[in-house]
């Protein structure tokens, strides 16, 4: 579908209406001004989000808010031409022409949010960016249907994935002793800012089950990934944490990994089924983000399949 009423909209028709399996959107919007973020500039992208979606339903947009667990939207920062592609902003943004991409992950959602983008695109449409209004210049609209991931996998036995903003796992909490080996009331939760291969596919397991309505061995393949199915290879470039804070004044912060991260399938237990899995999964977050904080541009990825002789 190829909509003409707007010369900035750009419309990638992949077979696919959206709300019929993820939508991504992409805003292109014109600064004229430097703008300084109050923290990282994916908390500002949540906003936009949100601004966005209470225009719609103000109703859903407070439940959405409120609501813990996972969420059916992720964003990116913003983004901004640099040498070499996209470079992140994490918190001034000079005058230029900025990006930032938000994935719906349900139909109903979809539906909802992307019309009336265009509802809106129609009159002229503008985003807020701390305490300015800024025109936007283009929008990418695309759709892909889960079972798109399906039919596009590869057995894979060498892959990486660079991790383009900060990154952390949280581990499932568990009941810890007391100094006598008692079981104390409450739990242990911890944040692993490490590219942790069970942490990663634990993350992504829950999502794909969570949204995309497609079954597979969720048991099985966790099995076989927590047995070593799925091994780290090193940091050819090196990775490092961030710590970056939600709100300039509050003690409310997050620490992340950024960089390029190597992975392979070790010989000994390879599995073709579930190096589909490992493919299907990492094309998924290419869209739906790893990780912790995904709503708030965290954990945005690429993913790069590897052959032997690659350096």
């Amino acid at each position: 579908m190829r909509f003409l009423f707007p010369a900035l909209l750009v419309w990638n028709d992949c077979g696919v209406g959206w709300g019929m399996g993820i939508t991504s959107l992409w805003f292109r919007v014109s600064v004229d001004r430097p703008v300084v973020f109050q923290s990282f500039s994916g908390f500002a992208s949540r906003g936009i989000f949100f601004e966005v979606l209470r225009r719609c339903d103000e109703g859903l947009a407070s439940l959405l808010h409120s609501v813990k667990g996972l969420a059916p939207y992720s964003t990116t920062p913003i983004f901004v031409d640099g040498e070499g592609g996209l470079r992140v902003v994490y918190r001034v943004l000079n005058p230029s022409v900025a990006c930032l991409r938000i994935c719906l992950l349900d139909s109903k959602l979809a539906n909802l949010f992307v019309d009336g983008v265009l509802s809106e695109a129609e009159g002229g449409f503008s985003v807020r960016l701390v305490d300015g209004e800024f025109p936007l210049v283009g929008l990418d609209v695309r759709s892909v249907d889960f079972s798109e991931f399906l039919r596009g996998s590869e057995p894979v036995e060498r892959f990486s994935i660079l991790f383009r903003t900060p990154c952390f796992f949280r581990r499932p909490p568990v009941p810890f002793p007391s100094k006598r080996g008692v079981v104390r009331s409450g739990f242990v939760k911890r944040f692993y800012p490490l590219p942790i291969p069970e942490l990663l596919f634990r993350n992504l397991v829950r999502l794909w089950r969570a949204f995309s309505g497609k079954s597979f061995n969720y048991e099985g393949f966790l099995e076989w990934v927590d047995a070593g199915g799925v091994a780290l290879s090193g940091f050819p470039k090196g990775i490092r944490t961030i710590r970056v804070y939600e709100h300039p004044t509050a003690n409310k912060w997050a620490v992340g990994f950024i960089g390029p991260v190597r992975f392979h399938l070790p010989e000994d237990i390879y599995s073709k089924k579930y190096a589909r899995i490992v493919d299907m999964l990492l094309k998924f977050a290419e869209y739906s983000n790893i990780g912790g904080n995904r709503t708030a541009g965290f954990g945005v990825i690429n993913y790069i399949i590897n052959k032997k002789d690659d350096e």
